[in-house]
């Protein structure tokens, strides 16, 4: 492992932004670096600073948030879970007699933007398919999903399978690699007037925002989602202590 005077690179990395955080010199809310402009200032690989936002993140101290980039966090108002198991939203609706359907809005390919290509790993500019869908559960429209791939991963995707299955059914077809791990965060958000519009709700409606980056057992990203939730839908969890697991 790369190590300066013995230190590890990505314990200096770690210590500068929490050193950074701890005085002021980046409140909450303010924007981080992306991971190549880190790589670069500190000398290093994309993976050395991965596994030292990666523990920022857990402590709480920074988010990242799909398609805008990595902001220091409120601390007092967030909470970190190590979640192993996790049953897609497909499967636990399928336990209670139920399907999910989905409605395709919007699917474009277009360069990636700085922010993907960071959380993607790939040059900015590079060709990315995105996708937008509601989810329906019963013919009422509990949400709307959208992902982003690099383009090359779901080049043979139909429109017809973009309509009938989930994004872990997509990911398990169409990629090679077995899904490794997912990064995740939920936030509550309120319905813009586009956003309502999309799903019926009143412009101001609570939402709940789930994003998350989905890596293969080889670390690669293989795509970047968030979800935004209307009412009545709500997330349950089960957490163990780690000697249970």
């Amino acid at each position: 492992m790369t190590t300066v005077d013995s230190v590890p690179i990505y314990q200096l990395i770690q210590d500068h932004f929490q050193g950074e955080i701890a005085s002021g010199a980046l409140p909450p809310g303010s924007k981080l670096p992306t991971e190549k402009e880190i790589a670069r200032q500190f000398s290093t690989s994309r993976a050395t600073v991965q596994n030292a936002m990666s523990r920022l993140v857990y402590a709480g101290q920074i988010e990242k948030r799909v398609g805008s980039g990595t902001f220091v966090a409120e601390t007092a108002r967030s909470a970190t879970m190590e979640v192993v198991g996790v049953k897609s939203f497909e499967e636990d609706v399928s336990t209670r007699g139920e399907k999910v359907q989905y409605r395709l809005i919007n699917l474009n390919r277009d360069p990636a933007n700085a922010n993907e290509a960071d959380a993607l790993e790939i040059d900015e500019g590079t060709p990315v398919l995105r996708f937008e869908r509601l989810r329906l559960v019963g013919g009422s429209v509990i949400g709307l999903e959208r992902r982003t791939f690099t383009q090359g991963v779901l080049s043979d995707i139909s429109l017809d399978a973009l309509d009938r299955y989930s994004t872990h059914h997509l990911v398990e077809q169409h990629i090679p690699d077995q899904v490794g791990r997912m990064e995740a965060s939920i936030r509550a958000v309120v319905a813009d007037d586009a956003m309502a519009a999309k799903l019926d709700v009143a412009s101001g409606a609570p939402l709940l925002r789930r994003s998350h980056r989905m890596f293969s057992q080889k670390g690669r990203p293989i795509l970047l989602g968030e979800a935004f939730y209307c009412e009545p839908f709500a997330f349950r969890y089960t957490a163990h202590s780690p000697k249970d697991i």
